[in-house]
């Protein structure tokens, strides 16, 4: 579903520049018409003025025409002759200018024209534009509904894993702290049970291992007790000087998720008080020594719990854990699959 919203989206983003582009090239085809326009007018003015200047033309023509009748009517031949030619140059005058009047007049006739042809062309052009504009904002509503059913779909999906996903961490939860409740080797504690399911829980969760595994380690240790501290071990998954040591010698062969709780207490001395004061920092650094020994072990159990204990009694140590975890959960734990970062159970 999150490649099709993303598809999409990217479908919109083509669509909506299509849009502006669109606007863009109205508003372009409106500037076009508008200057189109004002040639035309002054176009039409300019043939309008060429008009009034020929009918001016033809009126002095026809005013000399008449002149000529009358100088025709003059009895002496001399002062007649004379007349009529100064009026035959006058007429020949007037005839050129108004045969240059009408050709100039032609010309600004078929400016107009095409000034109009363009307006009608133009205007053609932005009508085709609007229509095209219009049909785009339609598909990029059709686009955007489509778009936002997908995203309430996808976001209903997740909201439902989620649920389920906390659901299922409930009730794992829920089952350690049964465990730890039905437990009657513990010691006294200051830490609840649903406390301590709490820390096993969201310390198995962040290093990506079984959270049952974690919790039957804590069992085999110190029956979820986080007082009890011996010469070497410390705290509920009994931690040791030589495990923290480790872990500050050789960084980079832990997780990452580690690292600010190193930096945060600075070396192996502040590292073992906050593990021996507060269980939560005894889980998770423990956790994450566990995760760490699986991953050595290429996520065979039996043997990363062997290496967890480290002693000589480690084989036996490693099954009195897979009993427990039988016996508190109904199953053996699953071996794990190490791919780069990623954990996967078998």
């Amino acid at each position: 579903m999150g490649t099709n919203i993303s598809g999409n989206e990217q479908l919109l983003m083509s669509l909506q520049n299509k849009i502006q582009e669109n606007k863009q090239n109205v508003s372009n085809l409106e500037i076009k018409i508008d200057k189109n326009k004002g040639d035309l007018k002054s176009a039409e003015t300019a043939s309008m003025a060429t008009a009034d200047r020929v009918s001016g033309v033809q009126s002095e023509i026809n005013e000399i025409k008449v002149q000529m009748n009358n100088a025709n009517k003059i009895e002496d031949e001399v002062d007649r002759r004379t007349a009529l030619k100064d009026f035959e140059v006058k007429l020949s005058d007037l005839n050129n200018m108004e045969a240059e009047l009408k050709a100039q007049k032609e010309k600004q006739d078929a400016q107009v024209s095409e000034f109009q042809k363009q307006d009608s062309t133009l205007n053609a052009d932005k009508t085709s534009k609007i229509a095209e504009g219009k049909a785009l904002t339609a598909e990029e509503e059709s686009l955007k509904a489509k778009i936002e059913a997908e995203k309430a779909e996808a976001e209903a999906k997740a909201k439902q894993e989620a649920e389920a996903k906390e659901k299922a961490a409930n009730e794992v939860k829920a089952k350690i702290a049964n465990v730890i409740s039905s437990d009657e080797a513990q010691g006294k504690t200051k830490y609840s049970d649903e406390e301590i399911s709490k820390m096993i829980y969201d310390a198995a969760e962040k290093y990506g291992i079984d959270p049952k595994l974690v919790a039957s380690v804590c069992k085999q240790e110190t029956h979820f007790t986080q007082e009890r501290s011996g010469s070497s071990g410390k705290g509920m998954m009994q931690l040791t000087t030589i495990s923290l040591k480790d872990m500050y010698a050789r960084e980079k062969i832990y997780d990452k998720e580690l690292k600010p709780l190193l930096d945060k207490y600075g070396d192996v001395n502040g590292l073992k008080k906050a593990i021996i004061n507060d269980a939560s920092v005894n889980v998770e650094v423990s956790t994450a020594l566990l995760k760490a020994k699986l991953k050595g072990a290429k996520g065979n159990v039996r043997i990363a719990l062997q290496n967890y204990n480290g002693s000589g009694a480690k084989v036996k140590y490693a099954g009195e854990v897979i009993r427990k975890y039988k016996e508190d959960y109904g199953s053996e734990p699953q071996n794990m699959k190490f791919t780069n970062t990623k954990t996967k159970r078998q």
